[in-house]
């Protein structure tokens, strides 16, 4: 065969070559389209019909031809091409080719029609006009629209004509092509003949490849079934130098196999070992398919057995396709008995490391499934055990798949348990889908079924069941069903059944309205030692409401109160939700007492109660409280409007201030004088006051309405002897509808009280204050208010009852930030006199400063402070620098009052002592409807001034530049800032020491000690300062988002710019966006909760700049020397099919890590490991879904380390991948790490929070203090990782990371590609 030298081929034809011939040209193109003939031009033709054009006419016409494919006006090019050649006249060569390659490139029939028979006559007439390339094409068309016939016609008249094209150009086109068309003899021949060519006329490059020579001997293996013809090809091979490759063996086999030539069977296996074919599945699948054809099945049942002896007894993983063909043979021979009896020979030799799903007995029953012939199936079954064969796994799984897919469940959970009962054992996996399969089709009795067995089979791993279970009867409503499984699997230490699996039964039993049962679970609950948390109670007074079972509140409240008593119980989480609910509840059932003790243990606890949100519930339940009646006014004390009230006043005076004949005060009334007589006036009949009252009677509805001083009602100057407010309206402006009471708030007089600023603000971007004030009636809750611009509404605008970040001091005017009268002065309550040294920073406007009484739930102002400013409030502040898109490009961005109108920004900066140049900025700034709701569209609302942004290019790295912020006025004046400095960025991959730190949750706090509205980031301070004392030792930092907590109230954008701007101004200061810069519903965000306060990402994305390709999409790469950060945006859905998760793996795979080793991945919310209290309550330790998703990335990719923020506080994971620490090592790292080390590091400032009490293995280290992360690469193979504490700036944790560039490119679990030797 191949080993012989044969020198010629015998000139002796296939035996095809008497009963097919190739198609004829005339065969295709009947009815003809282009005669080889001179075709007659119609009479009125303007061009004469000779047999020779002139000069003039031939060019007419190529100009014609050439404009025609041009347009892609097909007809008109093909006339003129018709014309030319009918005069025996072509157009020049790039022109004929131009248009064949037009007409193949259409690939409609008619036009390839018109290609062929141009080629053919090109052929014929004038080949040398004729490239390679344009044959080609017209093959790869006619491939395309799949005609063989043309295609063959071509070649044939190639061969005919002696022009001869590469066999390479066109080989494997007419392969495919015969292949198409389910034939290869009309190849057969076009291949006899290139063989002939090619060693006859010795013209190398007509010789058929590989792939040429296996189409050949498959047509004579399997059309043919010639064994001369097969070993014809087989020399020519031999004579060519074609080495085979193992389907020419496997071709070979199956004629073989067909024809019963066993010797040449025998000889064609010791051929292959000599060739060094060590895979024989080719081979002994295409035996397998001739002894089948053949009808030798006893051959194929030994052949079966006498590969697995070859391999040892491994896996064949023969195809489905050869699997069908072996039971289709044994059925239609009727030989079941022997297909059982070759599975049960199977089973003997096959080694017990292959896989249940790459077993003979898999592969014959699943042919059988995928057949259709499921019942053939269960026939072979039943005779394996009338032989007494030992049956496994691999016979009853296909089955159970096929009953999964069918929903067969109940025939599935008795095979599952003849399998158990034969002493086999499944695998969770096979579990988890027939459970899953279970619940799907409601059958729960079989889950439940399924499931005992699953525990009873020792099986370590329940949890993914358990979770399967229980979240399908929950989503069928199925609470009583919860309960007893529960109940069930209590004990089992497999399964740790926590409080949220009962929290999950109390709640579907409240939502179900069977508030006895959720009371009998809970009870059991708490019998089984299971401590309720602040979730079960929630469910359980949700529960309550709805059925109106308040008094079963008051008692939940009375066993809540003890467990929160200060006994140091940590069973129930006493926060806002909870209170909100057992207000809610208690003040609809009335029980004030138990009111007044929930709002005692709030503020004992520091948790703020809105009052405001029961206003309503409160109105309800006493709807008699509708009149005022009559009462005396302490004649001193005026009368504070809000802007929640509006006050009819009655018996007032004609000479009062508001009195007036002319005005129309009340809007709802029937439009006549109401100061005249009340008429109709609907506010006065709504009440219960008689119409036409007195003239001397005033209905004011307006509470900023200016009477007096300032926004004070002064009631005795009103002459008004009584009054009755009405808090809100109803609907359609209905009075029956109106809420009504009784408020009266005193205030200090005008004249006893002063505030007075007594420093000048002197500084451009900061200064201080002293602040001197007094009051006839001082009190511990009087505070004074900052407020910016000067001129601002004390009125109060109530929070609305589901937005919990609109919070106090309630007032229309917020203000920036607060401070208590007596904080630095402890007698002010006894003197009425104190001071204040407050901090300012420029933000654009004037300011002043208030004293209020009332504390900040009932805020009255007692006296405004004069006003100042700085020099120049519109001056350029808080410059910001990051990364640009490229290495080289450095952004910086700051704030200003100056809008393009009245202004040109631009940067000047340059090298350290160098030249400077100017780079102009992009300004944006954003309005009131660009916010998508409370608080920053209503009283957070703040102009945010102009935000520019300056790209600085082609910076040399690691050079030291400076800089400075400019503006040109319109009268040609400049504005500078400060100057500043940087130092770019290392080149990607450039080995030098680079620096990063890295933290999340910051938010900001007041120098001064006075207060802002979510004031809870009392870290931010200690954090701020660290890294200032540190900043020489950082090159670059990033904050993962929760960046200064503003959520909503604008002004704190400026608070927090002016914070870092000694870190901002001098390294690059990335950010990532949290869920206190982006969420808010209905806005795209992820997560719909509230947590932006309205900001919905417009502050974040405009007040910082980082390399996004659409701000919007807040994930983005960046480089920084020997680093790969990839930033993803935890508040978008990052999940595997979504475009977030295509850019994380494109940033992940796109590394080079021969020059950036260090790949760190970031994000907001922990999409990895975390052991706070927050999360392990829901069972995911880490953001649900997270893991899921991108583990497979993080390790195919090799990440290094995950940090995120999110959780206030330091954890350090293990490398770990699925759960499992793939490195015992703690602190010195060497070689590969085969996981992925998690870090979170959410101890920026913001509150801190808990740790769950669970031991979670794969925690290494944990920290309940603010700090951050520093990484320093020291070269390509060395990492240092320190975790520092804000307070002292100490190293608390460490470890370090050696290795070489193999290490990386070492495989570890799923990180190559499974068919690699590597893995």
């Amino acid at each position: 065969m191949w080993r012989k030298a044969v020198s010629s081929i015998p000139r002796r034809p296939f035996s095809s070559s008497s009963t097919t011939e190739i198609p004829t040209l005339y065969s295709f193109l009947q009815p003809s389209v282009f005669a080889l003939k001179q075709i007659k031009q119609p009479e009125d033709s303007s061009i004469s019909q000779t047999k020779t054009l002139t000069e003039d006419q031939k060019t007419t016409l190529e100009t014609t031809l050439e404009k025609s494919i041009l347009t892609q006006n097909t007809d008109e090019a093909w006339k003129s091409f018709k014309v030319l050649t009918t005069s025996s006249t072509f157009p020049n060569k790039p022109l004929t080719n131009s248009l064949i390659t037009h007409l193949s490139s259409l690939k409609d029939t008619h036009n390839l029609k018109r290609a062929f028979a141009s080629v053919v006559f090109v052929i014929e007439k004038n080949p040398k006009l004729l490239s390679f390339e344009t044959v080609t094409a017209l093959l790869s068309s006619m491939n395309f629209a799949n005609t063989a016939a043309p295609a063959f016609a071509l070649i044939k008249c190639m061969f005919k004509n002696r022009y001869f094209i590469p066999f390479g150009l066109w080989g494997d086109i007419l392969v495919d092509i015969s292949r198409k068309n389910g034939s290869f003899v009309a190849f057969l021949r076009v291949f006899e003949e290139c063989c002939r060519i090619a060693i006859d006329e010795k013209l190398n490059y007509m010789k058929p490849g590989l792939a040429a020579c296996n189409a050949a001997l498959e047509c004579c293996c399997y059309e043919l079934k010639s064994v001369s013809d097969a070993e014809k090809v087989v020399e020519t091979m031999s004579v060519l130098g074609v080495r085979p490759d193992g389907s020419s063996f496997g071709f070979l086999s199956y004629l073989y196999a067909l024809k019963g030539l066993e010797e040449k069977i025998d000889e064609l296996e010791s051929l292959m070992v000599e060739f060094g074919f060590s895979n024989k599945k080719v081979f002994y699948s295409s035996l397998i398919g001739g002894y089948v054809k053949s009808g030798k099945i006893y051959l194929v049942s030994a052949t079966v057995l006498h590969s697995l002896r070859e391999s040892d007894g491994k896996d064949l993983d023969f195809s489905d396709e050869t699997y069908c063909e072996v039971v289709k043979g044994y059925l239609q021979n009727g030989v079941i008995k022997s297909l059982a009896s070759l599975i049960i020979e199977a089973q003997k030799l096959e080694s017990s490391m292959v896989e249940v799903d790459k077993s003979i007995g898999y592969g014959i029953i699943s042919a059988c499934i995928n057949l259709g012939l499921s019942d053939k199936a269960h026939s072979i079954l039943d005779e394996m055990n009338a032989q007494g064969g030992s049956m496994g796994l691999g016979v009853y799984v296909p089955i159970l798949k096929a009953y999964c897919k069918e929903h067969r469940t109940a025939e599935a959970t008795q095979l599952v348990m003849n399998i158990s009962s034969s002493g086999l054992q499944l695998d969770a996996g096979m579990y988890d889908a027939l459970i899953e399969a279970s619940m799907t089709s409601q059958d729960f009795q079989s889950a439940f079924t399924l499931f005992r067995d699953m525990r009873d089979a020792r099986l370590p791993d329940l949890k993914g069941s358990y979770l399967t279970v229980m979240t399908g009867l929950m989503e069928n409503q199925r609470p009583e069903l919860m309960a007893a499984f529960v109940d069930e699997v209590v004990e089992d230490p497999r399964i740790e059944v926590k409080t949220h699996d009962w929290n999950s039964i109390i709640h579907a039993f409240c939502k179900a309205g069977r508030m006895e049962d959720a009371r009998r679970t809970f009870r059991r609950m708490t019998f089984l030692r299971f401590e309720p948390n602040d979730q079960t109670y929630l469910s359980l007074i949700n529960g309550y409401v709805t059925a109106e079972k308040y008094f079963s509140v008051l008692m939940l409240w009375n066993e809540v109160k003890r467990k929160i008593s200060g006994d140091g119980e940590k069973g129930v989480k006493f926060d806002h939700n909870l209170v909100d609910a057992f207000l809610y509840a208690l003040v609809k059932g009335g029980f004030f007492d138990a009111v007044m003790q929930v709002v005692e243990k709030s503020q004992e606890m520091k948790i703020f109660v809105d009052k405001w949100r029961y206003k309503q519930a409160f109105m309800e339940k006493h709807k008699k409280l509708k009149n005022s009646g009559s009462f005396s006014l302490d004649q001193v004390s005026p009368f504070t409007l809000t802007s929640a009230n509006i006050f009819v006043l009655l018996g007032c005076s004609t000479t009062s201030p508001v009195f007036d004949p002319s005005e129309d005060l009340c809007d709802t009334g029937s439009g006549s004088c109401v100061c005249s007589g009340l008429c109709s006036c609907k506010g006065v009949t709504g009440i219960g006051l008689r119409q036409n009252a007195p003239s001397s009677t005033c209905c004011v509805y307006d509470s900023l309405m200016v009477v007096g001083s300032g926004y004070f009602l002064d009631l005795p100057k009103l002459q008004c002897s009584s009054y009755t407010s009405i808090y809100e309206f109803g609907d359609e402006g209905d009075p029956m509808k109106w809420k009504f009471g009784i408020s009266l708030r005193s205030t200090i007089h005008t004249t006893h009280q002063h505030v007075r600023m007594v420093k000048p603000v002197e500084g451009q971007n900061a200064d201080w204050v002293t602040v001197e004030f007094s009051s006839p009636n001082p009190s511990v809750d009087d505070w004074i208010g900052v407020f910016s611009p000067s001129n601002f509404s004390a009125s109060s605008c109530p929070a609305p009852a589901d937005n919990p970040w609109v919070a106090p001091p309630l007032l229309c005017s917020a203000p920036i930030k607060y401070q208590y009268a007596n904080y630095s002065t402890p007698k002010y309550k006894e003197t009425g006199k104190g001071s204040l040294e407050l901090q300012l920073i420029n933000q654009r406007s004037d300011f002043s400063l208030a004293l209020f009484s009332g504390g900040l739930f009932n805020p009255k102002v007692v006296a405004v402070s004069n006003k100042v400013s700085f020099s120049n409030p519109n001056a350029p502040v808080y410059p910001r620098l990051s990364q640009g898109k490229v290495w080289n490009e450095m952004t910086v961005t700051w704030t200003s009052g100056y809008g393009i109108s009245e202004a040109v920004p631009f940067v000047e900066w340059g090298p350290k002592g160098g030249l400077r140049m100017r780079s102009p900025a992009g300004t944006l700034t954003f309005d009131r409807n660009s916010m998508c709701g409370e608080p920053a569209r209503t009283v957070g609302w703040r102009d945010p001034g102009f935000i520019h942004t300056s790209f600085l290019k082609e910076l040399w790295p690691n050079t030291l530049y400076t800089y400075k912020l400019g503006y040109i006025l319109s009268n040609g004046t400049y504005i500078w800032s400060q100057e500043y400095n940087f130092r770019a960025s290392p080149y990607p991959g450039q080995n030098s020491l680079q620096r990063v730190v890295i933290f999340g949750d910051m938010g900001k706090d007041e120098a001064d000690g006075s207060n802002e509205y979510n004031d809870f980031q009392h870290g931010a301070l200690n954090t701020t300062k660290q890294l200032i004392r540190d900043l020489n030792n950082i090159d670059i930092i990033f904050l993962i988002g929760d960046i200064c907590y503003a959520n909503g109230y604008l002004s704190q954008w400026d608070q927090f710019t002016a914070q870092v701007e000694p870190i901002a101004s001098t390294v690059p200061f990335m950010i990532a966006s949290g869920n206190h810069e982006r969420d808010w519903p209905g806005t795209g965000s992820f997560y719909g909760n509230k947590d932006s306060g309205g900001e919905c990402g417009v502050l974040a994305e405009t007040m910082f700049y980082v390399p996004t390709e659409n701000r919007a999409k807040f994930w983005y790469s960046t480089d920084y020397g020997m680093f790969r950060f990839c930033v993803a945006d935890t508040e978008h859905d990052w999940r595997e099919g979504t475009e977030q998760f295509q850019f994380i793996e494109h940033c992940l795979a796109s590394v080079d890590r021969q020059k950036q080793p260090w790949l760190i991945f970031l994000a907001h919310r922990v999409l990895g490991y975390s052991s706070a209290t927050f999360y392990a309550d829901t069972g995911s330790f880490g953001e649900p879904m997270g893991r899921e998703s991108l583990q497979k990335l993080w390790q195919k990719y090799k990440v290094d380390i995950a940090i995120y923020g999110h959780a206030h506080h330091y954890e350090r994971t293990c490398p770990i991948y699925q759960n499992i620490c793939t490195n015992k090592e703690k602190q010195h790292y060497k070689g590969t790490l085969n996981g992925t080390i998690h870090v979170v590091a959410g101890g920026g400032g913001a509150g801190l929070a808990e740790f769950t009490t669970l031991n979670t293995k794969w925690s290494f280290f944990k920290d309940y203090d603010y700090g951050f992360v520093k990484l320093t690469a020291f070269d390509h193979s060395n990492l240092l990782f320190e975790y520092k504490k804000s307070r002292d700036g100490k190293v608390y944790d460490t470890f370090t990371i050696s290795r070489d560039y193999r290490d990386i490119l070492a495989c570890t679990v799923d990180s190559c590609p499974s068919m690699t030797l590597a893995s």
